[in-house]
């Protein structure tokens, strides 16, 4: 198939999915002005691909497209069942819907069909599977490709189930099953599609979180819409543009790797006793053009999936929900928020406390209004529960690394048991704070606009009224005095910023109408809170340090900033004009200028300046890539490594199942683990560093790990073949590779490889030659 082809096939599998699931979707979300429908390709990913799931995890099905079909049938038919409950009221309001509101639906189309074919073109030029995570990520994709059913096997640690946040992969092989794509096309098609569903996701929560009933506010919530998906994965920070302002040849002079491509997602540099540690502060732009088919990404759409889960949970004030009469009972709607949170884990464990805590503070503020808050308490633990045991079979096989390890404590500071345990899962920043350029530098386009609507939205409640109005402001003036006088005490700047808006958020939500603008408000409460808890603690993983707090957190933070500020351009435009009265009695008008255009005009050019990053990445990426190549991220492999390539076809082809293959181990992020990333194969060792990280605290595992390393070096290596059959049959090896890299013609600068003659022509003793071509051979061992 051809590049058009091929992404035609995979929009029609993904859409076809979105089809079975809309019924439902349209009952979940009828309080939304969308009815949801700009969520149903996300939705009908995650109800399929999680009965697939479950269904194959448990032994019950095999994973395969009858499969898959079966599950899609399953789900359509319950959205048949919710539609046709009662009188049929629901079914004759999803045909009105398709009549009534045909250009919402037409622009969501666009929306999604144009985000696709954006990233389908400009993976074109670039769409080999090289460098950074896509070697980890292309060999899940092919596992899962080889997955049977019950656990799925670890491609890089033979005789392991993975131990990673793996189901956002599974779902990308759901879409590969069905739609019949070559898995080297299906990576880059995957990463176009997570693409689109973040674009369009977005464009749908902020057009309900503007929209009305009509008018002029309809109109406004198509603009902000839009707005909102460019500012999710279009628009960078304002690294690039900075960059070319100050010096434009050097900046359209740098390739992508030593320019603002790389180095906009490096802002951050943390130095910690003497010693400097680069965080990650990387944005759904940056993430799309390096084009890894990671766990973050992937888990975009999904958590704007949960985002306007919540928002829904608004709408309705709680009813379906939160029960009104035997309120320990769940409802059918707690049920659909936990496959949407419990997923999140699944795909990304970072989002889903945030998305809980959001989720509960709907809860909480739909329960306060009908005077009802006991019931938010077993409401949110029945979502809780859900989001666990539906997906049990994951949580019974995955040791989290987060709590694994700690830092060296002083021995008074160890010996006291509840510090002692505190600091395995949570450490303390004592370095030096972000500075108040690189925040802004990251988030100053948000910033310029959120910050101010969250602001007045709090002052004015604060100050409204009778009673306490002027205790109130001098507490709030003697709050942010005495924040920003300890920020300079202590060169914590962000100490005097966000403190105050979160303090605020907190005020306007406690007496607000559960409405559009009040979820905007928690939302940018939110994200400027867990930005400001980057610069105080960092979750104690394998790492030690903060680097995947910032990354993940701030990841969060921008996503929820997308939604946060077209809504807060809206309403703070809306509070900025003044109205002049008509002469003639009738209405209002707009003067030529007010303030609104000002603050308008400022929030444009700095979006002018956000937009330098996809502008300048893209012309490196293209630049660079020699011109159009197709989606195929394998064709480097056929021109590099011919031999090696044909190889890979043939272990495809002619092995069915998870075999366990041997092939040399080295250092990551070169030409190591290549055999298990083509096929899926599991691996006696891929790499190492990774299944460090992945596993990290497991008793044992680092001697493992090192152990593997050695008896696979010994393999290659030794001309005695009863130790060779023995080690073999350690690890249950059925075949053997034997490449470019195995010869020591290829692989990393600091640790080639360089297995001798005789070590490598024993396997002909050991078992068949079953592929030959130059000098690339694999063996089949005998039993």
């Amino acid at each position: 198939m051809d590049t058009i082809l091929e992404a035609i096939v995979w929009w029609v599998a993904v859409s076809a999915l979105g089809l079975a699931a809309l019924p439902v979707v349209f009952r979940v979300f009828g309080s939304l002005p969308s009815r949801g429908y700009h969520l149903a390709r996300v939705s009908g990913l995650l109800l399929v691909g999680y009965t697939t799931w479950i269904l194959t995890i448990t032994g019950v099905l095999h994973f395969s497209v009858a499969t898959i079909g079966l599950c899609a049938t399953l789900v359509l038919a319950l959205g048949a069942v919710l539609l046709s409950w009662g009188d049929g009221a629901h079914f004759r309001e999803l045909i009105s819907f398709f009549r009534k509101e045909w250009r919402f639906i037409l622009t969501t189309e666009l929306v999604f069909a144009a985000g696709f074919a954006l990233l389908v073109v400009l993976r074109g030029f670039t769409p080999d599977i090289w460098a950074t995570e896509k070697p980890m990520d292309f060999a899940l994709l092919n596992s899962f490709m080889r997955y049977d059913n019950l656990l799925p096997q670890d491609p890089w640690l033979a005789g392991y189930p993975i131990n990673y946040y793996y189901f956002g992969h599974f779902l990308a092989a759901v879409v590969t099953k069905v739609s019949g794509v070559p898995t080297g096309v299906a990576f880059n098609l995957a990463i176009s599609m997570f693409f689109a569903l973040a674009a369009v996701s977005c464009f749908g929560l902020v057009f309900d979180l503007v929209a009305g009933q009509g008018g002029e506010r309809r109109r406004a919530a198509y603009l902000a819409g839009f707005l909102g998906s460019v500012l999710l994965v279009l628009a960078g920070n304002l690294y690039a543009g900075i960059s070319l302002l100050n010096d434009p040849s050097s900046t359209l002079a740098a390739d992508w790797w030593s320019g603002v491509g790389w180095n906009s997602s490096r802002i951050i540099v943390d130095t910690i006793f003497g010693v400097q540690y680069p965080t990650i502060n990387e944005f759904p732009s940056f993430s799309f053009s390096l084009a890894d088919l990671h766990a973050h990404v992937m888990v975009i759409p999904f958590s704007l999936l949960a985002l306007s889960t919540a928002l829904a949970i608004l709408r309705t004030k709680g009813s379906g929900w939160v029960r009104t009469r035997f309120w320990l009972m769940p409802s059918a709607l707690s049920l659909w928020a936990g496959v949407v949170l419990g997923s999140l884990y699944l795909i990304n464990s970072w989002d889903f406390p945030t998305n809980f805590l959001i989720i509960g503070a709907c809860l909480l503020l739909v329960s306060a209004r009908s005077k009802s808050i006991r019931r938010t308490i077993p409401g949110a633990l029945w979502i809780l529960a859900f989001s666990v045991v539906l997906y049990l079979p994951f949580y019974l096989n995955f040791k989290s690394v987060v709590g694994a390890s700690q830092l060296p404590l002083p021995p008074e500071i160890a010996s006291i048991p509840l510090l002692s345990k505190l600091s395995n899962y949570i450490g303390i920043v004592i370095w030096e704070k972000t500075t108040l350029g690189d925040f802004l530098t990251i988030f100053g386009l948000f910033f310029y606009v959120a910050a101010p609507f969250i602001f007045m939205q709090g002052l004015v409640a604060a100050t409204t009224g009778p009673k306490r109005r002027y205790m109130n402001a001098a507490i709030l003036v003697a709050v942010i005095v005495l924040l920003g006088t300890a920020a300079v005490l202590f060169r914590f700047p962000l100490l005097g910023l966000l403190p105050p808006l979160v303090l605020l958020g907190v005020w306007y939500l406690w007496k607000a109408e559960p409405d559009g603008r009040a979820f905007a408000v928690l939302l940018g409460s939110l994200a400027f809170l867990i930005i400001l808890a980057c610069e105080l603690i960092f979750v104690m993983d394998a790492f030690h340090d903060r680097m995947n707090m910032v990354f993940k957190f701030y990841y969060q933070a921008w996503i929820m900033l997308s939604v946060v500020t077209p809504v807060a351009l809206y309403h703070g435009a809306q509070l900025l004009a003044p109205r002049i009265r008509r002469a003639d009695g009738h209405g209002s008008r707009t003067p030529f200028f007010d303030w609104s255009h000002l603050w308008m005009g400022g929030f444009a050019a700095l979006l002018v300046i956000s937009m330098a990053y996809p502008v300048l990445a893209g012309m490196e990426k293209i630049r660079s890539s020699g011109g159009f190549h197709g989606l195929d991220g394998t064709t480097y492999m056929k021109l590099a490594e011919p031999s090696d390539y044909d190889a890979f076809q043939w272990l495809n082809t002619n092995v069915k199942g998870m075999a366990v293959i041997l092939e040399a181990s080295g250092p990551p992020y070169a030409d190591y683990g290549r055999v298990s990333m083509f096929t899926g194969l599991a691996s006696v060792l891929g790499w190492a560093n990774h299944e460090g990280v992945w596993r990290a605290g497991q008793s044992g595992i680092d001697a493992e790990l090192n152990q593997r390393e050695q008896d696979i070096d010994t393999i290659y290596s030794t001309t005695d073949l009863n130790l060779a059959r023995s080690l073999l049959a350690k690890y249950h090896v059925q075949y053997v590779f034997v490449g470019d890299v195995e010869r020591g013609l290829r692989g990393s600068s600091t640790e080639m490889k360089h297995y001798p003659p005789e070590g490598l022509a024993k396997f002909s003793s050991l078992g068949e030659v079953v592929f030959h071509e130059g000098g690339t051979y694999v063996y089949r061992i005998n039993p």
